[in-house]
């Protein structure tokens, strides 16, 4: 069995407008030892690095890419929700 360390995250982004929008993203090991980071506010949002640094690095240019393609669509640019997080054990 393998144990994964997440780690919660939040960046900021600033718009056109100068407004600051903050994202919570989610970075964690895979089994290959490449760090995964995801934005779950922003479905399909998510990148890779070598380390927790680069991946997180990395989420900040995707989020914006991200939010850039959904304006250049048309689209309306989700806002951060409340996120309530927990862990669960269960025997094994």
């Amino acid at each position: 069995m393998s144990v994964t360390t997440v780690k919660p995250h939040r960046i900021k982004i600033e718009n056109e407008a100068g407004e600051i929008l903050t994202y919570r993203v989610i970075i964690y090991k895979d089994e290959d030892d490449v760090f995964i980071a995801e934005c779950p506010a922003l479905e399909g949002c998510m990148t890779d690095g070598a380390t927790f640094e680069e991946a997180a690095e990395n989420i900040k240019d995707a989020v914006a890419c991200h939010i850039s393609a959904l304006k250049k669509l048309g689209k309306p640019v989700p806002c951060e929700r409340d996120v309530y997080q927990s862990f669960v054990s269960v025997a094994i």
